[in-house]
Parts: C-alpha cells; structure tokens; sequence
C-alpha cells in the first residue's frame, strides 16, 4: 500500500524539469500525471487567466503533433483515397 501511494505522489510530480530539451516543450496534457488528466487540472491556469481577461492565441499551448491539422488532413486523406 505504502508503494502504491508513493507511486501516486510521484506520478502527480511535475515532470517537464526532467524531461531532455527536446521534449520540455510538449503541451501540458501530454505531460501531466494522470491525477491531473482525470480531473483537467492541467487546464486551470487557462481557466483562470481567461476568467481576468480575454484569451489571445498567445495564451494557448501548443498542440500535440497527432492533432496539428496538418497530420490529420494527410491521415484523413490517405484514408479517403485507400477507402
């Protein structure tokens, strides 16, 4: 019991600091725990800085290279031409 709950606190660690460069800069969802992806925390600063003032594209991260628009057009049509 006493591992599992360690495990679970270790899990809800930020882990962006021990990432390599290269991937420090991956949205939030991709590298919050999954305490925080069950419940949005990740979400929270957006909320509240969107709650004093007006979000501009500035305020948003980045997307995931799965969900650039880009990648999902070419998916989309290589499944459109091959169905």
């Amino acid at each position: 019991m006493a591992t599992k709950l360690v495990l679970l606190l270790l899990e809800m660690v930020e882990k962006r600091p021990f990432l390599l460069p290269g991937y420090q800069k991956l949205p939030l969802e991709s590298t919050s725990g999954i305490l925080n992806r069950s419940v949005f925390w990740w979400l929270n600063t957006l909320i509240t800085h969107g709650a004093r003032s007006i979000l501009s594209l500035n305020d948003l991260e980045g997307l995931d290279y799965e969900m650039s628009t880009k990648t999902l057009f070419r998916r989309l049509h290589e499944k459109w031409l091959s169905g």
